[in-house]
């Protein structure tokens, strides 16, 4: 049979208006990278007038990027003499304020907020702001004071810091009678200093009125211990009923995650209160919480220890509102505590970076974990977007319903709560559009002598390059004539011709071209400069063979009467293809190598008479011409050629192979090679054609002139061969199973399950798919399936892939006859061994052969051979 070869064309319809790019090596090459933060300055920064502090910052980028700093207003941050000092800005900065004098002190510079800038030419990040304090040293003293206490009941001292340094001072001990107690969250006998920084002594007695406590705290900038003065207490007999009075409340605790806290719950009373801690679920409601007592999940994380509330290690779960009830027969107290848990803050922006068509919209979403979030603000280049019709906010994510030239940039978006931040950043850029000119100059007459500028702005993406001509000619060289150029803001080119003391010779048609790989477009203008006629000199000219010839005549002088073309003393046109327009426009349609070069001479003349002429000389290229070539059909580890030949043009020429679009190397890694003939000719060889050799081959002849190409498509047919090949399978009867039969090649094998017949042994019969009841039958992926599988269902099946290339594959399943007793359960079994029983029978399944893979050989077909079989319990035993 003859092998048929079948192509599959896929396609994939891609669209670059909204499309992300990955920031990998084989990615994105060439694009430039926005910046990128290494270092940040920490949310909050606060030191000691003493000391001094230093916040650095620090970022990645292509280019480079420029590190600033800015105050919250956003502005600029400049070096204060002797308290201020602002280094580096390439690629890292540090803000340094240096020690100062208490007299020295200034609100703008101690107390402010500050954010560094990285800016490059793709745009701008900010760092989240830094809330910068400055603490001036000064003398404290801390103090206790008597406290009252009844005998068996408790009594709690407080260190006294005065507000002015109480957020900088930490309780670090208590001293009772010499003995010295820290800050626990377990008692140590009668005395418990609290991590909060309270003394609790429990179960006074009268002993204690004579006993002295005081307090050591240390300053966060200064290590130095400040004691307290003595105090003791007040030591009251009176045991009458009393109603419960807490001596310690907390409205608001808002500990870390993963950090340990204490709520306090003291109460004086008598009889001695009793105390009990609830938690207010919102769907539990109240949840008693006792010795052992958990959280909401059972974390098993809070504890009540001495009737104290002690959580451990706390997660957000533990968030929420604590009740501390004090009981006993005259009455209760109570308080309810907050308890805020702040996790710090992350986020990150997706996508992080995306390409998008001018006139697309686009969506960037700000993913933030911690809590808790009071806000996010979403920045463009360091500046907060403004409200705009056009670009909204909706759950944390920004929405740009057009992308204009001025979206294109660095994205953030800056979550925060009172004392923690976080930012994440994006890159936008816009996709590809051809240049559009948004300013252009005009035509203007004078007189010899002023200055002129001539400017051109253009805008697209990528960044255009704008050139410059004169009657279609390089503008000259002469120091009088300057050309400029820069990106101003947004990331339009501005581009510019300076003349210096006009003269009549610069006079002429300019033009300004923008250009990027998107396409170009351009502006002409002319400037009449009054003055004689005058021809600029021209350089050579160069015509493509069978293409349209067209050139200006460079002539200066105002005002001229008339321009004309000569060639041999012989006015222009002569033929057909020649015409000459009164600008002084020479056009030769299909220009002939032959008939066409040569020398060219251009005369202008003034309104006076007066003539001035220059001459041109032209050069005509042929294009090469590449003889058409194919490759025919082709099958696996055949050998298959190319050759690509140039008929006529002008060498040198360059031969390039493409596959798919990419270039190939002289030897390629994967079995192809490519070898020249001669300057005009170039083989490319397979030696063994494989699949992965499939594809279109172009093969490109260049010139000076042109660059032409011929494209043909490889089309390699492989024969069969298996992904997965039917095995063993075990069912019961009346059970379901699917047998895959999967294989591969090209064209797409086709997959067809064939069974015995019953009345013809060695005789197969076609299954058909598409069976939906009990039975047998083919799903469409190729695999068999069986369904409420029956006795009549036993029969040896042969699964074929064929292609038509190759003998195809195929794999035989071979079944032996059923057993079945009444009453008994069905079931399959890999082995059946003999047991005690009137008339044993066994059945058994010889070990499966596993199919081998075949490429282009006829197949040896793998025989699997299963048993299906009935079982009593009574006679047979499964081992």
């Amino acid at each position: 049979m003859q092998s048929t070869a079948l192509s599959i064309a896929f396609a994939v319809a891609f669209s670059m208006a909204h499309v992300p790019l990955m920031n990998t090596n084989g990615c994105c090459q060439g694009l430039r990278e926005g910046p990128r933060l290494l270092q940040e300055p920490p949310p909050l920064l606060t030191f000691p007038n003493t000391r001094g502090a230093a916040l650095t910052c620090a970022a990645a980028a292509t280019p480079t990027p420029t590190i600033t700093w800015v105050t919250a207003d956003g502005a600029h941050v400049d070096s204060v003499t002797g308290l201020r000092a602002v280094r580096g800005a390439h690629g890292n900065s540090t803000l340094t304020l240096h020690p100062f004098r208490p007299d020295q002190y200034r609100h703008d510079l101690h107390a402010a907020t500050y954010r560094c800038l990285a800016t490059n030419t793709v745009g701008t990040v900010t760092s989240r702001p830094v809330s910068v304090t400055a603490v001036v040293m000064q003398r404290y003293e801390v103090g206790v004071s008597d406290t009252a206490g009844e005998v068996g009941g408790p009594a709690v001292f407080t260190c006294d810091v005065p507000p002015t340094v109480s957020r900088h001072v930490t309780v670090t001990s208590w001293t009772v009678d010499g003995r010295t107690f820290r800050p626990s969250t377990r008692p140590d006998g009668r005395y418990w200093v609290l991590p909060s920084g309270e003394l609790v002594v429990r179960g006074v007695t009268a002993t204690d009125a004579y006993t002295h406590v005081s307090c050591t705290t240390s300053h966060a900038f200064d290590p130095a211990p400040h004691s307290s003065n003595a105090a003791r207490v007040i030591v009251t007999g009176d045991t009458m009923l009393s109603r419960p009075h807490l001596l310690l409340r907390r409205d608001l605790v808002r500990p870390w995650t993963r950090e340990d806290f204490l709520l306090p719950c003291i109460a004086r009373g008598y009889p001695p209160p009793t105390i009990s801690w609830y938690h207010e679920d919102g769907t539990r409601g109240r949840v008693a919480l006792g010795g052992s007592g958990s959280l909401v999940g059972g974390s098993g994380r809070a504890r009540v220890v001495e009737g104290q509330l002690f959580l451990s290690g706390v997660t957000t779960e533990e968030a929420g509102h604590y009740l501390c009830v004090a009981n006993n027969s005259a009455g209760t107290d109570s308080y309810r505590v907050n308890v805020q848990v702040r996790e710090r803050l992350s986020a990150s922006v997706e996508p992080s970076l995306q390409r998008v068509d001018l006139g697309r919209p686009t969506r960037l979403t700000c993913r933030v974990s911690g809590s808790p979030v009071t806000s996010v603000t979403w920045y463009k280049d360091g500046r907060p977007i403004p409200p705009l019709p056009r670009i909204t906010t909706y759950d944390r994510t920004l929405h740009i319903g057009q992308i204009t030239r001025e979206d294109g940039g660095m994205y953030q978006c800056l979550a925060k709560n009172d004392e923690d931040s976080t930012q994440a950043g994006a890159q936008v850029d816009l996709g590809d559009s051809a240049p559009v000119l948004e300013y252009r100059f005009i035509s203007q007459t004078l007189q010899p002598g002023p200055s002129v500028s001539l400017k051109c702005i253009a805008s697209g993406a990528p960044t255009p390059h704008v050139s410059w001509t004169l009657d279609g000619f390089p503008l000259p060289q002469v120091d009088r004539l300057v050309v400029g150029q820069y990106v101003g803001v947004g990331g339009s080119v501005v581009s510019h011709v300076n003349i210096t003391g006009v003269r009549t010779e610069d006079g002429g048609a300019y033009a300004c071209t923008a250009i990027n790989r998107a396409g170009s477009t351009a502006h002409q203008a002319r400037l009449n400069v009054y003055g004689p006629a005058y021809v600029r000199p021209m350089s050579v000219v160069t015509a493509v063979a069978g293409e349209q010839l067209l050139v200006s005549c460079p002539a200066a002088g105002y005002p001229l009467a008339q321009l004309t073309w000569s060639r041999d003393g012989r006015t222009l046109p002569v033929t057909a293809r020649q015409k000459v327009y009164e600008n002084g426009t020479l056009v030769i349609t299909r220009v002939e190598k032959s008939r066409d070069g040569g020398s060219y001479t251009c005369t202008a003349q003034d309104k006076h008479g007066r003539t001035h002429s220059a001459t041109a000389s032209v050069q005509v290229l042929v294009p090469p011409t590449i003889i058409p070539f194919s490759f025919g059909e082709a099958s696996q580890g055949e050998r298959v050629q190319a050759i690509c030949s140039v008929r006529r043009g002008d060498a040198p020429v360059t031969l390039t192979w493409l596959k798919d679009g990419v270039p190939l190397s002289q030897d390629t890694p994967s079995g192809l090679t490519i070898r020249p003939l001669d300057q005009f000719s170039s083989v490319l060889l397979l030696a063994n054609a494989q699949a992965h050799h499939s594809g279109n081959y172009t093969c490109q002849a260049s010139s000076a002139a042109h660059t032409a190409a011929h494209s043909a498509t490889l089309v390699i047919n492989v024969p069969p061969s298996w992904i997965e090949a039917p095995r063993d399978t075990s069912v019961t009867l009346g059970g379901s199973v699917v047998i895959p039969c999967h294989a591969h090649g090209f064209p797409a094998p086709v997959v067809s399950w064939r069974r015995t017949r019953d009345d013809q042994p060695g005789q197969y019969s076609q299954i058909l798919g598409g069976g939906h009841g009990l039975g047998v039958s083919v799903a469409s992926n190729g695999s068999l399936v069986v369904v409420g599988a029956r006795s009549e269902d036993e029969a040896q099946y042969l699964c074929e892939a064929v292609n038509e290339v190759g003998g195809g594959l195929s794999a035989a399943r071979s079944r032996s006859r059923s057993m079945f007793h009444r009453g008994s359960t069905p079931a399959f079994s890999a082995r059946c061994r003999c047991v005690a029983a009137p008339a044993p029978r066994c059945c058994a399944m010889p070990k499966a052969t596993r199919p081998s893979r075949s490429y282009g050989k006829p197949p040896t077909p793998a025989f699997m051979t299963s048993v299906w079989c009935a079982r009593s319990t009574a006679e047979f035993e499964a081992s």
